[in-house]
């Protein structure tokens, strides 16, 4: 690039930024592949807009024990890489490069996103394997004799590490040649359709890089018409390469210098301008897959917070199964849908009276083991959620929280004992205004009471059922003498309580703080892309013209 391609400075700092934090918001691996691409050119145009480095860089790339090291060191013409007969021996990319490139190795953008770190090795250098997080670059020859940068790379789906395995395919948009050896046992293995697809992402095609498919290596009882065959095979897999053979080491496991030199020969860095129409072809197809992406993804968040909403609606409802031991005691004795007038009567006449002191409606734990099974449950959901629109397990943002069990037995606690006492405050209003009315006396009014509280706390919490029970005991007083006692005003206050949705609000605040955690501050938000895809719209529309 020259100072006339300024105008591009801001521009990809700016993609760079975007593109980066896009990356981390967990993308389907498709999406994510041609947005990192996208990001690599980034990276490529600003080294080379920063270093003014125009050589071409020449990725050589195969499989397993396929020949890329032997060729590698034949062209540095030293053993800069491992060579054994022992195959998967490069971990990592190894460049050699001319003595005067070291400063721009260590550029920021070199070789990014894929490479995290560049180490700078002694010319001479010899031996290595390589890291697949870190490039190795060896000074190995004068510009004049080799204008290029040479990389061996790790070998194509052979290996158990998704990193290694992923590495070459992923540098391709900084090739401006690949060499892909090629054997018998692998030129039509499905490996080499990765690297076919890496290749397509960019276009025009003369922002590809240019691709020498090499047939390396044949069975000794292959013959030359057999051979040839599998060569017509491999210009039928890239009908577009530039197809060669190279079947003969020279003595010290070289190929002879006349062999590669038409591999290395003439290749020339693509010009900048092609770079950056294919940077802007690029942009514009990510941001098309990015608003579909979003549509579905908020889509499917809406449905996820409705499906959280319903379900912390369901955990809320009042049941039964919060009632205290105390009180299901005295439900289970009074009840009056499960206790006949002539039981009343015996309870009210010959019987000793219970205690008409009131229990506590609610038990704390009960409360509790719901509150935390419920967080559960809405856990289990946003995990299943964000498994379903990641689309890509290693773009999964990070884990969602577990439940907190202590904190929410701690919120229940800090509530459950406030709605018993205002429950307890509503019923012994209402019992003083019974006795005070009717002048009741012991030991008929501690059998009254201990009846009416127990259904005047189930009409808080179930007006349906209690206000049925309450009207039962209004009939079954009047048949023993005591019409009057529950009048409509007494049914009309318990109907009119707000004390159920006191406690279900109380539960539902609970819960809803666990939620927003996952929902709203948690993992699940950053796979909203509506302010990732606006920030990639407006930078890949104000892109300079080229």
């Amino acid at each position: 690039m020259t100072t006339a391609d300024s105008p591009w400075r801001g521009p990809l700092r700016e993609g760079i930024s975007i593109l980066s934090d896009l990356l981390r918001a967990g993308l389907p691996a498709e999406t994510a592949g041609r947005a990192e691409t996208l990001l690599s050119l980034c990276h490529l145009l600003r080294f080379r807009t920063g270093t003014g480095c125009d050589l071409p860089l020449i990725g050589i790339l195969g499989s397993a024990n396929s020949g890329k090291s032997t060729l590698f060191n034949s062209v540095a013409g030293s053993d800069i890489s491992r060579v054994t007969p022992i195959p998967h021996q490069t971990s990592g990319p190894i460049l050699a490069v001319p003595l005067d490139f070291r400063e721009a190795a260590g550029d920021d953008s070199f070789l990014q996103p894929v490479v995290k770190e560049v180490e700078l090795a002694a010319p001479g250098t010899a031996d290595l394997s390589g890291k697949p997080s870190t490039s190795t670059v060896v000074p190995a020859w004068d510009r004049g004799e080799r204008p290029f940068i040479l990389v061996d790379l790790p070998d194509l789906g052979t290996v158990d590490s998704r990193e290694e395995h992923q590495l070459a395919p992923r540098l391709i948009p900084w090739l401006d040649r690949a060499i892909l050896m090629l054997t018998e046992e692998s030129f039509a293995q499905a490996d080499h359709e990765e690297i076919e697809r890496a290749l397509q992402v960019l276009h025009p095609e003369r922002a590809r890089a240019e691709l020498f498919a090499v047939l390396n290596r044949r069975h000794a009882a292959t013959s030359d018409a057999e051979f040839e065959s599998r060569m017509e095979t491999v210009r039928s897999l890239w009908p577009g390469a530039t197809i060669s053979r190279l079947d003969h080491l020279k003595e010290g496991g070289r190929f002879s210098g006349t062999e590669t030199a038409p591999l290395v020969a003439e290749s020339h860095a693509r010009v900048s301008r092609i770079l950056q129409a294919a940077l802007g072809n690029l942009a514009a197809e990510v941001f098309a897959e990015m608003e579909s992406l979003r549509e579905a993804r908020t889509r499917e968040q809406l449905r996820l917070k409705s499906e959280v909403d319903r379900e912390i609606q369901r955990a809320c409802r009042f049941r039964k199964a919060f009632f205290s031991a105390d009180f299901r005691q005295r439900l289970d004795a009074f009840s009056p849908w499960r206790t006949s007038l002539k039981r009343l009567r015996s309870v009210m006449g010959k019987e000793e009276p219970p205690e008409p002191a009131l229990p506590d409606l609610f038990h704390p734990e009960s409360v509790q083991r719901h509150a935390v099974a419920a967080a559960r449950e809405i856990r289990r959901l946003a995990a299943g959620h964000l498994e379903s629109v990641t689309g890509w397990e290693d773009a999964l943002p990070e884990e969602i929280p577990d439940v907190d069990e202590g904190a929410i037995r701690d919120a229940v606690d800090a509530f459950v004992p406030g709605v018993n006492r205002e429950a307890r405050k509503h019923v012994e209003a209402l019992l003083t205004s019974m006795q005070k009315d009717r002048r009741l006396k012991d030991p008929l009014w501690n059998s009254v009471a201990a009846v009416a509280s127990t259904l005047f706390l189930v009409d808080l919490f179930i007006p349906s059922v209690g206000t049925l029970g309450t009207l039962a005991f209004s009939g079954a007083l009047s048949a023993l003498g005591f019409s009057g006692i529950l009048t409509s005003e007494m049914i009309r206050q318990l109907r009119t309580s707000r004390m159920r949705e006191s406690f279900e609000q109380g539960l539902r605040e609970i819960l809803e703080r666990f939620a927003s955690r996952i929902v709203s501050s948690g993992p699940l938000l950053r796979l909203d892309l509506a302010e990732p895809a606006g920030r990639l719209a407006r930078w890949s529309k104000n892109l300079p013209k080229v």
